[in-house]
């Protein structure tokens, strides 16, 4: 028999609480949550007719996942400006501020020249 049936025609589906093949496993849920070839259905309900119909579960899960995927657009986006502004401040207080400019070009032709009259 084809899994979730049985009988001598194999034309009988498994009755509740059976499923699978030969209908010997248990479902340890409702009648409309058990399936008879896969066993209690988490996020599927079987209707009246037999067709499966998605839950409100999967509905609510997937709106949970696109709130978490802005949380963590947004908190990637608050430790990116955090480690921006600490590698600012350090090259500032590496190089110093407005009070010690980085290299003053004027100061650099009213340098000591070395005397090389001594090199004697």
């Amino acid at each position: 028999c084809d899994v979730g049936f049985y009988n001598t025609t194999c034309s009988s589906p498994c009755p509740y609480p059976t499923y699978g093949r030969d209908c010997q496993n248990i479902c340890n849920c409702t009648q409309n949550m058990c399936n008879i070839v896969q066993g209690c259905l988490k996020d599927i309900e079987i209707s009246e007719n037999g067709t499966a119909v998605i839950s409100k579960k999967i509905a609510q899960r997937k709106q949970g996942v696109s709130t978490n995927s802005a949380m963590t657009s947004a908190l990637t986006g608050l430790v990116s400006l955090s480690v921006l502004v600490l590698i600012a401040y350090a090259i500032q207080k590496r190089y110093g501020g407005r009070d010690k400019p980085m290299l003053d070009i004027m100061d650099m032709g009213q340098r000591e020249k070395p005397d090389k009259s001594n090199n004697l």
